[in-house]
């Protein structure tokens, strides 16, 4: 995996927002985004919706007045399925009326949308990442009846399906675009794509906190450097480089004497 780098100088109180930037394997990153898994509320599969896109254990958007509509194993000629749900009091739904669909949203969408389907962003707030520009790409799939029968497509429904953030605050996104991903979240759990996140710097005397986010029971090394070469192993001085089953972890390490650079990193490599 690729480590983590960043480059704070031991004298700050708190580590910068770009180096969110680094989970992505490069300070020069802008955006980056998170795959979203089996995040989604259907017909056939009813309200799977968590609100915790990143994984840190507090909710990032409010969903409320969800609503499912399964009628799936009808025999009428009109069946009607599908799904809906507001998303910080943005609505959106996909519904099939027999082999018509239809959708309806107060997200801007972007894509197919013709057959009932859509895809869009909307901009949210993740908890933990504050000053950080974040959206929330929502699809909206509706195919109608499947051949020979009349009971609709269990999988007609509303859909998160990633985040996309810039710890730089330089750019925004396209829905029609993929970006580096640093990892997935699923059921509120997060799995880092390259390596563990630092989610926060501090230092206080002669200690340097560092607070990181990977993957549940898992172990990192911390490394440093006077320069952006021969990083050497350092031992924490407090807490541990093993992460919880939420995927956190928070350590100190010696900070005094000169300037020095910071990596972490599977233990593996």
């Amino acid at each position: 995996m690729t480590p983590i780098t960043t480059k704070p100088n031991r004298r700050a109180a708190t580590w910068t927002t770009a180096a969110m930037a680094a989970a992505a394997g490069s300070a020069q990153a802008e955006l980056v985004q998170i795959d979203l898994i089996g995040n989604q509320i259907t017909a056939g599969g009813g309200n799977q919706l968590f609100a915790d896109l990143d994984g840190d254990g507090i909710a990032d958007v409010t969903l409320t007045s969800s609503s499912v509509w399964d009628d799936l194993a009808s025999t009428s000629s009109d069946p009607y399925n599908g799904a809906s749900v507001s998303i910080d009091s943005q609505f959106a739904s996909a519904l099939t009326i027999g082999s018509s669909t239809y959708a309806f949203t107060t997200i801007s969408t972007s894509g197919p949308g013709s057959d009932g389907s859509g895809t869009g962003l909307m901009a949210i707030s993740l908890s933990g990442k504050p000053g950080v520009n974040a959206w929330l790409e929502v699809e909206r799939r509706a195919s109608g009846a499947g051949i020979g029968q009349n009971a609709g497509d269990p999988e007609t429904g509303v859909y998160l399906t990633r985040v996309i953030y810039d710890p730089n605050n330089a750019s925004t996104p396209d829905v029609t675009e993929q970006y580096t991903s640093i990892g997935s979240t699923e059921n509120g759990v997060f799995t880092s794509a390259d390596g563990p996140e630092v989610t926060a710097f501090t230092v206080s005397g002669g200690t340097a906190t560092i607070s990181i986010k990977g993957d549940p029971l898992s172990d990192y090394t911390c490394k440093s450097s006077t320069t952006l070469s021969g990083f050497t192993e350092i031992i924490p001085t407090s807490g541990s480089t093993t992460t919880d089953v939420n995927g956190n972890a928070t350590f100190g390490v010696d900070a005094t004497g000169p300037n020095r650079f910071y990596v972490v990193e599977d233990s593996a490599e």
